[in-house]
């Protein structure tokens, strides 16, 4: 399963819900194989992590174009 974006993590109050609304649709972070950042700003790149640091989809390769 693919993923774009990972959303804006805690940068503002009403973000970083991207795991739990993906597990309200029945998706686990572990479900996801292939995560691809549109581009590197903050709001777009959030959620690559959980709180402690370790990657938020651990299957997942992390593909991004070279330039960013």
């Amino acid at each position: 399963m693919v993923l774009v974006d990972t959303s804006a993590g805690s940068l503002e109050p009403t973000t970083g819900k991207l795991i739990l609304n993906l597990q309200t649709e029945g998706i686990k972070p572990k479900d996801i194989d292939t995560v691809i950042p549109s581009h590197g700003h903050p709001d777009h790149i959030g959620e690559n992590t959980d709180s402690e640091g370790r990657p938020a989809f651990p299957n997942a390769r992390y593909v991004m174009w070279k330039d960013e």
